[in-house]
């Protein structure tokens, strides 16, 4: 979606092999559809999905294209994509990991009324007919009927604006928003109170004589304040790293389609091209025994 409240049409992965006309039944306009056994994206849906952005934003020179996206591997590591970006005049912006609930639009206000309508589709299928599941064949009707209601002008300028991209706010967020990270980036402080007053010395004590408070009785005397903070008596706890099982970088915020992001993936790949994921259908360990008859 974009700023403006435009939403360009979805893409349907089906955990699948084969496509179905079937499947297609009942989804919004102009949504495109693909299958893969896992049902997650891969790269060169990625890809065919970009050509279809493409198709529906249609950037120019004058009128060019700021996309937003995750970190997934799939945008981040996907040459074809950054060179079809490059070529239809598309700036592509990859957010900070583990920041999607703030920064993406997406996330912050289209996620979550998408999510109630399609629970409330399902619950209204279920009821009207009883003894049924929601299969494959039903994914597209009732998901149709959840996009048509999240996707409003109001819901995508609202995602933006919260996220403060546009109207562009750099302080739309306070040191509140960055508690809950403090756990993993503070160290605990465990220290007695003795070596806690070198740290915040306490404010030095003023001898005054009984001429001096006489002669000043109009000046006001210095207030006491406090020069403990409440951090260093009860410590933020700091929760165990765990090591990391993949040798996979770790994901940062880049322009994608900068020359010199797209000159190390190059380098990188050179070095270790990436690998294709195969999937098959695994097949059943046992088999059923038959019952002897008695006799």
């Amino acid at each position: 979606m974009s700023a403006g409240g435009n939403f360009i049409p979805p893409m349907i992965i089906f955990p699948r092999v084969r496509m179905k006309p079937e499947l297609q039944d009942g989804a919004p306009p102009g949504t495109i559809f693909h299958c893969h056994p896992s049902g997650w994206m891969q790269l060169e849906i990625f890809t065919e999905w970009f050509q279809h952005f493409i198709n529906h934003a249609k950037p120019t020179a004058e009128d060019p294209v700021l996309l937003i996206l995750d970190g997934h591997m799939t945008h981040t590591r996907n040459l074809q994509f950054i060179d079809l970006a490059r070529k239809n005049h598309t700036t592509v912006v990859c957010l900070p990991p583990h920041c999607s609930h703030k920064l993406q639009p997406l996330d912050v206000s289209f996620m979550g009324p998408l999510n109630t309508y399609y629970v409330q589709a399902i619950e209204k299928f279920l009821q009207n007919n009883p003894g049924r599941v929601v299969s494959q064949f039903q994914v597209s009707k009732l998901f149709g009927e959840a996009y048509i209601k999240a996707a409003t002008h109001m819901i995508a300028i609202n995602g933006f604006r919260k996220c403060g991209i546009v109207p562009l706010d750099p302080n739309i967020f306070d040191d509140s928003d960055f508690i809950a990270a403090q756990t993993t980036e503070i160290a605990v402080i465990d220290k007695p109170i003795a070596e806690i007053a070198v740290i915040d010395p306490p404010v030095a004590e003023v001898s005054i004589n009984e001429n001096e408070t006489n002669n000043n009785q109009e000046e006001t005397q210095p207030s006491s304040s406090f020069t403990v903070s409440p951090v260093h008596l009860i410590p933020i706890p700091k929760t165990s790293i765990k090591s990391r099982s993949t040798n996979r970088k770790k994901g940062t915020a880049a322009i994608l389609t900068s020359s010199p992001y797209k000159t190390e993936l190059e380098a990188s790949e050179a070095v270790t091209p990436p690998k294709k994921r195969l999937f098959n259908k695994k097949k059943p360990t046992c088999k059923r025994k038959k019952k002897s008859k008695q006799v």
